[in-house]
């Protein structure tokens, strides 16, 4: 299922309709958005948004880092904004670029740094955001296979143990 396909949705959505539409693995429904290059996010968004925080205990969102008034939205109504940074200077560029837009409207931001082979470390990457980071995620390559594979990363040790920092951080039990 894809947002698309919400699009027609019109004022309130109800929890349990939504619930009733995702998709659902291993207890986690997922709603995912088009990624076609220039593809906008549907003007449903609201509304699923608003029905997926009275349906589910945790919404994950992934937002695009040029936030339009979607994701402005999104990052507005988050309790938690993770911002994940690869430990390499092109990405510190594109975090810095992003982390204004963010600040103006997140109520609390988390940085998670990714380690690389070779990359400049957690701390460069606290130091240029003048954020401190929340956790460093171990690059894991397997992680992209079983995702395709449809097995998720639930096998992977260091997704796990950034999940469980961030989960944590929010107060929810993992």
């Amino acid at each position: 299922l894809r947002g698309r396909d919400l699009d027609a949705t019109r004022g309130r959505l109800s929890a349990g309709a939504l619930s009733d539409v995702l998709p659902v693995h291993s207890g986690t429904a997922t709603l995912s958005w088009d990624r076609a290059p220039g593809a906008a996010l549907p003007d449903s968004v609201p509304s699923v948004l608003t029905a997926a925080v009275r349906g589910f205990d945790l919404v994950v969102a992934d937002v695009p880092r040029h936030l339009d008034a979607h994701g402005v939205d999104i990052v507005g109504r988050s309790v938690l904004t993770v911002l994940v940074v690869a430990e390499e200077i092109c990405a510190l560029g594109a975090a810095r670029h992003v982390l204004p837009r963010i600040e103006a409207c997140a109520s609390a931001i988390a940085v998670v740094s990714v380690s690389r082979s070779g990359g400049i470390g957690s701390a460069a990457v606290a130091d240029a955001l003048g954020h401190p980071v929340h956790t460093r995620h171990r690059f894991d390559r397997r992680i992209r296979g079983s995702v395709d594979r449809g097995h998720g990363p639930g096998t992977s040790r260091s997704a796990r143990r950034t999940s469980a920092s961030l989960l944590d951080a929010l107060g929810l039990e993992r």
